[in-house]
């Protein structure tokens, strides 16, 4: 495999001489993607009915990932209109896929400190193109997710202190933010929804222990809901990121199988992940 990898970076390149070859993965409707649900499960005369009563509200949703002029952008997309898209994966110049991630930054608030807190990223997409072998053109076959908090900034992890306001923040608190997410989630392992292919999970489950992501020293105060006190608020990112382990490359396992069926491959990804849920479960 690693061979014939070698082989295909020296076609491309000649193929295409100094022109980047990259891979788009779309984003829309993102904070679409994601919603605050109850929890707690109480059954009723032993039927599956759950009562929830999780009081977890998300304040607050931006989509940051790295900007070439300005270091980082963000993007609010609490009212789920807008639509993001991931860096693209540079398929010659492989350095640069250090800046691939998409973040999205959550502010939560209402939460109960004693318990974990769960994110569920489900996927619609299939493996292969039906009646085929070769991989469809679908966001959750080459992507991995991670599920964190906390900036890394000189080497050691820090509250996010920030503040973002507005529509679209280019540089200043993007980038710092952007910049100790991206340091942070480069220590993470990240969870493919493709385990071994052909084998594909249609959802991830990712947790933070209640005694990290709730730390009061990486809480922050603000009257969010303005009643006049200050509230307790926990700010998450969700992180999607091209799934490249070395050993495992999901963008090259895709391209790859496109060499024998005389089709091209598309450069960019369906946008198949699904409403994400938020939840807190017992620790």
């Amino acid at each position: 495999m690693k061979k014939l990898r070698k082989q295909k970076n020296l076609k491309l390149i000649a193929a295409t001489g100094v022109t980047i070859f990259s891979l788009f993965a779309a984003v829309t409707g993102a904070f679409a993607w994601f919603t605050s649900i109850n929890s707690a499960r109480n059954n009723v005369d032993g039927f599956g009915v759950y009562h929830d009563d999780s009081k977890v509200t998300t304040i607050s949703c931006y989509a940051i990932k790295y900007d070439g002029i300005y270091g980082g952008r963000a993007t609010n997309i609490t009212d789920g209109s807008q639509n993001v898209k991931m860096s693209e994966y540079d398929y010659i110049l492989r350095d640069k896929n250090i800046n691939t991630p998409l973040f999205l930054r959550i502010e939560i608030g209402g939460f109960d400190s004693s318990k974990d807190l769960q994110v569920n990223i489900p996927c619609t997409g299939s493996y292969y193109v039906e009646n085929q072998t070769y991989i469809a053109n679908n966001l959750s076959n080459v992507v991995c997710a991670k599920f964190s908090y906390g900036l890394k900034v000189g080497g050691s992890l820090v509250p996010d202190t920030y503040t973002l306001s507005g529509d679209e923040i280019e540089g200043g608190n993007a980038k710092a933010v952007y910049e100790g997410m991206r340091d942070h989630a480069s220590e993470i392992s990240g969870t493919p929804f493709v385990r071994n292919a052909p084998i594909k999970d249609s959802s991830i489950q990712l947790t933070l222990d209640h005694e990290d992501v709730y730390d009061p020293d990486y809480l922050i105060q603000r009257d969010y809901d303005e009643d006049g006190d200050l509230d307790d608020i926990a700010i998450i990112y969700v992180v999607f990121d091209y799934y490249d382990i070395g050993a495992i490359n999901l963008v090259e396992d895709y391209v790859e199988s496109y060499d024998e069926s005389g089709l091209d491959y598309s450069l960019s990804f369906s946008a198949d992940i699904s409403t994400m849920t938020l939840k807190d479960i017992e620790a």
